[in-house]
């Protein structure tokens, strides 16, 4: 399982795959410089998203873009955008490690369904938000692909040697 430091580097290399491939140019046409660094956003919070259910830097992330919005929605007097951000923020308190949002549905769906509640309510993100999603998810996936990934991978390991407790309780390598 690689830090998070790991997955915001695996999120950079999906984004610069999808950034590059020529479909994307035409998808998205030559986006400015505050777009194209909010689409690397979207896929670095993507990237660390699934570990919002154990306490990590993705959680402590998370929290922080989900009071920052919840904030943004409550200046602007959005109250069904409030409760839905709050909402949001309860959820992985009730979910366990490595189970719902390491299941690729939900990580494709849970962000569909938040930018089609969201989109209605702040029209003037309406002509990005596939983009971001897009990215968002690919950052997602990401994240679960490398920590599913072996070991080791012809022959060079790529995971960390974990810590494990002896009898003693003395923590060794192996």
């Amino acid at each position: 399982m690689p830090s998070y430091q790991g997955h915001l580097i695996g999120g950079v290399f999906v984004f610069s795959v999808i950034a590059t491939v020529p479909y994307t140019a035409k998808f998205l046409g030559h986006p400015d410089l505050v777009t194209s660094f909010s689409l690397l956003a979207a896929c670095l919070l993507g990237s660390l998203f699934p570990d919002i259910d154990i306490q990590s830097k993705g959680r402590n992330v998370f929290y922080y873009v989900l009071v920052g919005l919840g904030a943004i929605a409550l200046s602007q007097q959005l109250f069904g955008l409030t409760i839905f951000f709050t909402l949001l923020g309860i959820v992985p308190v009730f979910i366990q490690h490595r189970g719902l949002t390491h299941n690729p549905l939900f990580v494709i769906g849970i962000p569909f369904i938040a930018a089609k509640i969201i989109t209605p309510i702040i029209p003037k993100i309406a002509s990005l938000q596939m983009h971001y999603y897009i990215f968002f998810v690919a950052g997602a996936l990401s994240h679960i692909i490398l920590d599913f990934m072996p070991y080791k991978l012809f022959g060079v390991t790529i995971k960390p040697k974990q810590k494990r407790w002896t009898k003693k309780g003395v923590a060794r390598r192996n």
